[in-house]
C-alpha cells in the first residue's frame, strides 16, 4: 500500500505535474523540459528520476541526448486516481 501512496503522491506534486503535462505532448529531452517549464536543471533531473523510479517515464538514449516519454503505468495510476475522486 505504501508504494501505491508514493506513486500517487508523485503524480500530485505541482512541479511534477508540469513535467508530465509537457511529456503528454510527446518525447522530449531534458533541456527542452527545462526551457519550456522554466525550472532549473537540478529540479528537472530530480523530477525525472522520481518519475522513472515509479515507472511513469522511460528514457531513450540517442548519442549524447536522453529522450524522455510517458509510459502506460502513468495512465493506469491516473485511472485509479480518477475513480477514487468519483467516490
Amino acid at each position: 500500500m505504501n508504494e501505491v501512496l508514493q506513486k500517487i503522491k508523485t503524480l500530485t506534486n505541482k512541479k511534477t505535474s508540469e513535467v508530465i503535462d509537457l511529456l503528454e505532448g510527446g518525447e522530449m529531452f531534458a533541456k527542452q523540459i527545462e526551457s519550456e517549464s522554466g525550472m532549473p536543471q537540478p529540479h528537472v533531473s530530480n523530477i525525472l528520476k522520481r518519475l522513472m523510479k515509479h515507472g511513469y517515464v522511460k528514457v531513450r538514449v540517442d548519442g549524447k541526448f536522453r529522450y524522455f516519454s510517458l509510459t502506460d503505468e502513468r495512465e493506469r495510476v491516473m485511472s485509479i486516481c480518477k475513480k477514487f475522486n468519483e467516490l
